[in-house]
């Protein structure tokens, strides 16, 4: 991915929440190939993701549904009340349509299984 000061209006920023950190390298890793993406940051636990999307406000934020200490739906109400265009897509290892259809209800866009 391009770096900061390589950063254009044209270019999406995105951000990755997620515990695992061989997922966070690995997505990074495949993602860096596409030049239209600028990686804003990454976030491993409930703090950190607070912190990136408030100081990043990324245009994406790659959001996994079970992060350490942290539940996707507050985030996602947080992203509202700030009024950002974040668009959060969920990271998840299987379906879980209970909570899956509790983030859709507080704005998520969709979800991205793990293993994709």
């Amino acid at each position: 991915m391009k770096n900061e000061h390589e950063h254009t209006a044209a270019v999406t920023r995105l951000a990755i929440a997620d515990a695992n950190t061989l997922l966070r390298e690995g997505l990074n890793g495949l993602l860096s190939q596409a030049k239209e993406l600028f990686l804003a940051g990454e976030a491993a636990n409930e703090g950190e993701t607070m912190d990136l999307i408030e100081q990043t406000k990324p245009d994406v934020l790659l959001l996994d549904l079970h992060i350490p200490k942290l539940e996707a739906v507050p985030i996602l109400l947080a992203i509202k009340e700030q009024n950002l265009s974040t668009e959060v897509w969920l990271l998840v290892l299987a379906p879980d349509e209970s909570r899956l259809l509790n983030c859709d209800r507080a704005g998520a866009r969709g979800y991205i299984l793990k293993s994709t």
